[in-house]
């Protein structure tokens, strides 16, 4: 319809419609939408086409880029009304027609509007939105076990889980999420802290993991904040293992954190004023604005500063963002990680996480003179594990013309290899708790009192 953009977003706990257009074509088809609600139903001639499209949809979802999918299975853990992709997959196939229109029954019975009408409508029009529901639909008290009460998981102090998934395609790349919930006590000042911290670590980010160790092509990070929820976290689509992601992120941590204690409160001023830019600075249009008073009132956040930057308010200083960084990293850390994978192969290192000191020196004990520098120059003429194994054999038959001999000679050597791998990995994902069965991991966890508006955060924080 021409002058009217229209969608639809699910939630866990319903459906957003959002109309953006021309107040008169807005009516037109809210009118038509109610009208329909009115009479839902769903023909059963037309269940085995919804039923495919249901099933086919959730198993494209492995398809997905391996970064995008951590990020949607992060954001089913910590919603927990919400099933992870595996579990909709079975779902989707036990699937019925009397399901639907039982569903539809029960909606309609317990349904409850929120609306919001923003920008040039007249009042009239928008007053005939509410005028219509009241007259299609009618109004009954909702007792307290009727409430939804949406509310995320929330990670106890101290906590360190891990969690991993096969993706069916092989030629996929693996992907790490590595998520840091903060404080159950958030305000709007810690929302601020959270945000400083995270501009100070974005450019760092990218350039210390991709641009100079090249862990993964896709590098990201962002914040989660609801009511009481703060959250960080990075992603890294990656062939890198696991153990791996997770040491380098915890030196970049480190690092960091040593930046942060040698700052001045003169280096701090970029990034306020990058605060300031997102907190205080009118919206581009109506749309952004809709967005952030929308996020707001669902979050409980109610953070309609826009207009104006407060005079009240106390200056964030650099203490301040220190310790916040103190504790959602270290102090009282709650962390839990995600990593799909396919590629991840046998359990050897990534051709450049390769220790070629420790490998020049073991190939000394067996009488041969392999350098480390030798080894580097390898590693760059070599784009996996298979490959440098070729390079390497060549090299080693350049002063052992005996084929056999050098075979066994690598074969030992990558043995050696696969044992210093396996100890290491052991030693670094030992600490973490893995995550078997995501359903009683859900289960047996906590609630907060709120919930993570999962579809419109990135909209509201970047």
């Amino acid at each position: 319809m021409a002058g009217l953009y229209f969608d639809i977003i699910t939630t866990s706990q319903g459906l957003v419609l959002y109309f953006y257009g021309y107040g008169a074509r807005i009516m037109e088809i809210f009118t038509k939408i109610m009208t329909l609600f009115e009479h839902l139903s769903f023909p059963f001639d037309k269940f085995e086409r919804l039923n495919s499209i249901i099933f086919s949809g959730a198993q494209q979802k492995f398809g997905m880029q391996p970064s995008y999918f951590v990020k949607t299975e992060l954001e089913d853990i910590l919603a927990s009304e919400t099933l992870s992709i595996a579990d909709t997959i079975i779902l989707s196939e036990q699937f019925e027609h009397p399901d639907i229109n039982a569903f539809f029954y029960d909606f309609l019975n317990n349904l409850h509007f929120d609306i919001l009408v923003t920008g040039n409508i007249p009042p009239q029009d928008a007053l005939h939105i509410l005028y219509l529901l009241e007259a299609l639909f009618t109004p009954n008290p909702l007792m307290s076990s009727q409430y939804t009460g949406p509310r995320a998981l929330t990670l106890q102090e101290g906590s360190n889980y891990f969690r991993v998934q096969r993706m069916p395609r092989r030629e996929r790349r693996s992907a790490a999420l590595v998520y840091f919930e903060g404080t159950h006590t958030s305000n709007l000042r810690r929302k601020k802290l959270l945000f400083i911290i995270y501009l100070i670590l974005r450019e760092p980010l990218f350039h210390e993991l991709r641009t100079k160790e090249q862990l993964g092509y896709v590098i990201e990070s962002d914040i989660i904040a609801s009511k009481t929820i703060l959250g960080y976290y990075i992603i890294v689509q990656t062939e890198r293992q696991p153990h791996v992601v997770h040491s380098r992120i915890d030196v970049f941590f480190d690092n960091m954190y040593k930046r942060l204690l040698n700052m001045s409160s003169e280096d701090l001023i970029p990034y306020l004023e990058g605060l300031d830019i997102l907190y205080y600075s009118e919206p581009l249009d109506i749309v952004e604005e809709t967005s952030s008073i929308w996020t707001n009132i669902v979050d409980g956040t109610y953070s309609f500063q826009y207009r104006g930057k407060s005079t009240n308010a106390r200056p964030i200083e650099l203490r301040e963002v220190i310790q916040l960084y103190e504790e959602l990293f270290y102090s009282r850390k709650r962390k839990i990680s995600y990593h799909s994978f396919s590629t991840i192969g046998a359990d050897i290192y990534n051709v450049f996480d390769l220790p070629l000191g420790t490998l020049s020196e073991y190939f000394t004990t067996k009488g041969q003179d392999v350098s480390k520098e030798q080894l580097r120059e390898l590693v760059l003429l070599s784009h996996d594990i298979p490959s440098f194994q070729t390079r390497l054999f060549e090299h080693l038959l350049t002063k052992n013309k005996d084929n056999s001999t050098v075979n066994s000679m690598l074969n030992d050597a990558f043995s050696y290899l696969r044992s210093l791998y396996k100890l290491e990995k052991e030693e670094i994902i030992k600490p973490l708790d893995l995550i078997k069965d995501l359903g009683i991991f859900k289960a047996n966890a906590t609630l907060s009192s709120s919930y993570v508006n999962r579809a419109l955060w990135s909209k509201f924080y970047k």
